[in-house]
């Protein structure tokens, strides 16, 4: 039987190498039966295709000094996102909040902060403009609990997908929400301009007919849980994972604004690698393995209990392109400058709190039928064994 995993956008993995095969089976039916339930046809994700590839998503305030400059009054998008890519390697989308932290000292409403920035709703629409002619997608947010200000003419739904059309925004994000509802999909539907819709609590089964993303609060489990969501669509449901008061990233990688937990160097490196791999692997280029409908989360060509294979059907040479080492084990990579440095020192494994991910991007680095690949062998056991499973957790980047 499946173990449904304490989260309900996420599938426990499986408890052994032997019991991997069940286990697919398993979810595989899971997913027909629930994709028949809900009568899913996956048209949404045709209609906003750009939800699939946007990997990186900051939430971001737009008097970011960065952002806007108050001495010449003039938004500076170009002076944002060369910081971004200088320090992380830039951005895919992003969330633009002026709400927090002014909403409250008056009667003015969610949808009045933006009418109230720099040049009002002409100036945001300049600078989605702006954004998309740098590749990058403009998300709104959307309060719930912005009740007891100024009310708009019309209902919140309609007032947000006509504002969002007028400036030229492509989404929103629901703040609180477990899942957007139907009517705010016919609202962007009515005014011909289709949104992405973004729970922050991730979304439901029901919502994969018009909700094509959503934000991650997870666990990180020693043996990896898979994104159900994303196997239920299989592949084009985008989860973007965060976790605000992270002091380590390693397992997650993102940051969001509340109050400052900035991104140190080490982590900002890291997104990087992972967004230049992402963004590769996501597209044609790298056979769009990060879409690919045949995903076979913890293949058993991983022979090893501390090594999980997530296979993909590469369409190119059809080798397997990733590894996923389990923290504490005795692996480790070697021979690839993209794969990330063990922080335990020269010789060490993966830290015992971690997941490390590790993409094969050489031809000389093959899979191999004893470990996975070439680039990953094992190595003596150390004289102090390392901690076992119930002290990993983590799944890593």
């Amino acid at each position: 039987m499946l173990q449904a995993h304490s989260d309900p956008r996420l599938w426990d993995g499986p408890t052994s190498r032997e019991a991997q095969p069940a286990w697919l089976k398993n979810i595989q039916a899971e997913r027909e039966t629930v994709l028949r339930k809900i009568n899913y046809t996956g048209g949404v994700f045709d209609v906003i295709p750009w939800t699939q590839t946007s990997w990186m998503q900051p939430q971001m305030h737009p008097y970011d000094r960065s952002f806007y400059d108050p001495t010449s009054g003039e938004y500076t998008v170009g002076r944002y996102l060369a910081d971004l890519r200088a320090r992380y390697g830039g951005i895919d989308s992003l969330l633009l909040w002026p709400t927090y932290t002014n909403i409250g000292i008056d009667d003015r409403n969610q949808f009045d902060y933006f009418r109230t920035m720099p040049g009002g709703l002409e100036g945001v629409r300049r600078v989605t403009a702006e954004l998309h002619a740098e590749g990058v997608k403009v998300m709104w947010p959307y309060n719930p609990w912005d009740t007891g200000t100024r009310r708009e003419g019309s209902s919140d739904q309609v007032a947000l997908a006509a504002l969002l059309k007028q400036t030229g925004g492509d989404g929103f994000n629901g703040d609180t929400m477990g899942s957007v509802g139907l009517a705010f999909w016919n609202a962007s539907l009515a005014v011909h301009h289709p949104l992405g819709l973004e729970p922050e609590g991730g979304g439901t089964d029901e919502a994969l007919n018009w909700a094509t993303m959503g934000w991650g609060y997870w666990r990180y489990p020693a043996v990896p849980a898979v994104n159900r969501f994303k196997f239920l669509t299989r592949g084009r449901f985008m989860a973007h994972v965060c976790d605000r008061w992270a002091k380590d990233r390693t397992d997650n990688l993102q940051a969001i604004s509340s109050t400052w937990n900035g991104i140190t160097p080490r982590d900002a490196e890291a997104i990087r690698r992972v967004a230049h791999m992402q963004r590769f692997f996501g597209a044609d280029a790298g056979g769009g393995l990060l879409l690919s409908a045949g995903w076979e989360p913890h293949t058993p060509e991983a022979v090893q209990p501390a090594v999980f294979a997530q296979y993909t059907d590469e369409i190119a040479d059809e080798h397997t392109r990733s590894v996923l080492l389990r923290g504490g084990s005795n692996y480790r990579p070697d021979g690839s400058h993209w794969y990330f440095p063990n922080r335990g020192g020269p010789g060490s494994g993966p830290p015992c709190t971690t997941h490390n991910k590790y993409f094969l991007f050489g031809e000389s680095y093959e899979r191999a039928g004893t470990v996975g690949f070439r680039c990953v062998y094992d190595r003596p056991a150390p004289a102090t064994p390392p901690l076992g499973p119930d002290r990993a957790a983590g799944i890593g980047v």
